[in-house]
């Protein structure tokens, strides 16, 4: 299998410094001839470990009333038009 690697540093948005080409290229080559032995490795016999068993203990999903916006402003300092008031944290404009 002939890898571009060209095409590939283009679509990652990659600069490849000329002499380091060739280089790249023969690391690119081992990690995908990697990839395929790991897909050839025989699993039989082995157990599955938690992480890859499918998840069985989902709770139903529930939907719950939202709060009341009055309910959650009572307890602010201080609210204006139905939205919290705080300080200005910074200010703008004006010179130094």
């Amino acid at each position: 299998m002939e890898i571009d690697l060209l095409k590939i540093a283009r679509l990652a948005k990659l600069s490849i410094e000329p002499g380091e080409a060739e280089s790249l290229r023969a690391d690119l080559d081992r990690m995908v001839r990697f990839a395929g032995e790991l897909q050839n490795a025989d699993l039989d016999g082995l157990e599955l470990s938690p992480e890859t068993l499918p998840a069985m203990d989902l709770r139903e999903d529930r939907t719950e009333p939202p709060l009341a916006r009055e309910d959650i402003l009572s307890g602010a300092p201080e609210s204006r038009d139905g939205f919290f008031f705080v300080p200005k944290a910074v200010e703008t404009g004006g010179g130094a």
